[in-house]
């Protein structure tokens, strides 16, 4: 049974706390390989996709229907451990917020 993900999902692991990522379905963001991750001081995050971006969104597989974007050191610090899903709010052009649930 192929179950498709629906909404994103941002992950930080106790046994690699030092790494975090978001898997986005396919269709929820522009289809533009690179994007900037930002971080307020209050830890809101913001994912701007442009080319020239900082971080690179890469398909999970050829054959899947989702991207990861690892976050860089800046930003992983502020996630809790653990799993949360979250909804990316489009805040014009081609920025999102991400949105804890």
């Amino acid at each position: 049974m192929n179950h498709k993900k629906k909404v994103p999902t941002i992950t930080r692991s106790f046994k690699h706390p030092r790494v975090a990522y978001i898997i986005i379905p396919i269709g929820m963001v522009p289809d533009i390989p690179f994007v900037d991750v930002m971080v307020n001081q209050y830890g809101d995050i913001a994912l701007k996709f442009h080319e020239g971006g900082d971080s690179v969104a890469n398909k999970t597989s050829k054959q899947s229907a989702t991207i990861r974007i690892t976050f860089p050191a800046s930003v992983v610090e502020s996630l809790p451990i653990g799993r949360f899903n979250c909804n990316l709010v489009r805040s014009g052009g081609d920025l999102y917020r991400v949105v804890w649930v």
